[in-house]
């Protein structure tokens, strides 16, 4: 809560996350903040420290939160632009893991609020459910089409198979 102290009470940001129950727009609010502070850690801190004071509702939660997931991405996809081929291609597939997840759960964004608050009456715990909900969801889907996934990667341009190392 100290470490943001300046974030949060940043009236300009703070009016901004309000406009955020769109959530078109709190999802890319939360791509932005996220990719500028390259950091959804801080994201999720100032979504939880602004719910827990009232500022923000979970309809405007939510959305920021799961911004986030595609906005992290940012820092390993700058990182591998000095790295291989194969590098860049992990941080591809990254984005577009997020950014699947996002499209694949935006049309049930009120379901997922729904769950959050029958699943607690605490509203920084409802937006912990709602994120774990999400990530969980995706992760689930996207096991189920590994093998597909992996073979589309593989037919990528950046994918050089002498690239990864022998174990």
């Amino acid at each position: 809560s100290d470490a943001i102290q300046p974030i949060k009470d940043n009236p300009e940001l703070v009016n901004i996350l309000m406009q955020a129950k769109n959530p078109f727009l709190g999802i890319l609010y939360g791509i932005i903040i996220t990719a500028l502070v390259q950091s959804s850690s801080v994201v999720s801190g100032l979504v939880i420290i602004l719910i827990s004071q009232g500022i923000l509702t979970l309809d405007a939660a939510i959305p920021i939160i799961i911004g986030a997931n595609i906005g992290t991405t940012s820092t390993a996809f700058i990182a591998s632009l000095k790295l291989s081929s194969t590098a860049k291609l992990t941080a591809l597939s990254n984005f577009l893991f997020n950014f699947s997840g996002v499209i694949l759960v935006f049309p049930f964004m009120k379901l997922l609020e729904s769950a959050a608050l029958y699943l607690s009456d605490t509203p920084t715990i409802q937006v912990a459910y709602a994120h774990l909900i999400f990530n969980l969801i995706v992760a689930v889907f996207f096991l189920m089409l590994l093998n597909p996934i992996h073979n589309l990667l593989i037919k990528h341009s950046w994918y050089k198979p002498h690239e990864i190392p022998k174990v």
